[in-house]
């Protein structure tokens, strides 16, 4: 399905009722238990309401045309029960998912590749640090706000707070051939409120960042480093892309240092060629512009 939008993302004209604050609790709680099972699994973490078979440790979503199979999670959590009966009931839900986000966590950049529309809304939120991306506009999404996202265009996620933990509901669904939900099929536009104000990008903070980052990979190592370039873009206006053109950018000059802990040009290649079918790769060429003040 392509959605024909003059925007990547919509907020539609509805909201989902409350959330108990037991069900933020016991999300988190699910949150650390997928992170205990898939040791390696840093930033972006979630468990799945709805999925292929009903297996609650099940996180794929490969394309499917039928309704979701309920898992044992989705017993837990009566009032996202509720919504997904009565706010989507003009929908086929192939999966829902609770997703998760701790502090200075990130969902990478990515593009989606499946056929049907993404929904969304968060349960909770914390000022604007828990921000999307979508191409280059950065947005913050208010709680039981329905969102839709157009998955072919870059996007992210952030939570950019020091505490604090941001869960949503994702929602991947086909309308049923005779819906009532008409807020679905309006034009789609993000409203000015609902974007966050960043700060330019220029050579300046190029310099400022590589010196930062030069600090941070000192003291705490690799995962922390990129972690550093992945929250630029919701700090500077920046497209969704150029965290991983900064980060290439940044390991080509570090090839110049004498420093054997890491293996800079081969970090690099990693961009250029990721192993991941939902990553971007990184032109080499794009990251050979002057970082100079």
């Amino acid at each position: 399905m392509t959605l024909a939008a003059r925007a990547p993302a919509t907020r539609y004209g509805v909201r989902v009722q409350p959330i108990a604050a037991s069900d933020v609790s016991r999300a988190s709680d699910i949150i650390g238990l997928m992170k205990t099972r898939y040791e390696g699994v840093r930033g972006w973490a979630n468990f799945p309401l709805l999925n292929r078979d009903g297996d609650p440790w099940d996180v794929e979503t490969p394309n499917r045309t039928e309704p979701g199979v309920a898992t044992p999670w989705l017993a837990e959590f009566p009032d996202l029960q509720r919504i997904l009966q009565s706010s989507f009931s003009d929908f086929v839900i192939h999966y829902a998912r609770v997703a998760g986000l701790g502090p200075r966590e990130i969902l990478r950049p990515h593009r989606d590749s499946a056929d049907y529309a993404r929904l969304l809304f968060l349960f909770n939120e914390q000022g604007t640090h828990f921000r999307h991306l979508f191409g280059d506009t950065c947005v913050h999404i208010r709680p039981l706000e329905v969102w839709g996202v157009d998955g072919a265009v870059m996007h992210a996620a952030a939570n950019i707070a020091k505490h604090g933990q941001r869960f949503a509901l994702l929602l991947d669904v086909t309308p049923k051939p005779t819906p009532r939900t008409h807020w679905f099929a309006r034009p789609w536009e993000i409203p000015d409120q609902a974007h966050v104000v960043r700060r330019d990008w220029d050579a300046c903070s190029r310099e400022k960042a590589h010196n930062a980052a030069r600090q941070i990979y000192t003291r705490h190592g690799i995962e922390p480093l990129r972690e550093f370039w992945r929250l630029l873009p919701f700090l500077f206006r920046m497209h969704a892309r150029d965290s991983d053109i900064e980060l290439h950018r940044f390991y080509r000059a570090m090839q110049s240092i004498q420093d054997t802990r890491e293996d800079w040009g081969a970090l690099a290649w990693n961009l250029e060629h990721p192993s991941l079918p939902f990553e971007v790769p990184v032109e080499a060429a794009s990251s050979s512009a002057d970082s100079r003040c």
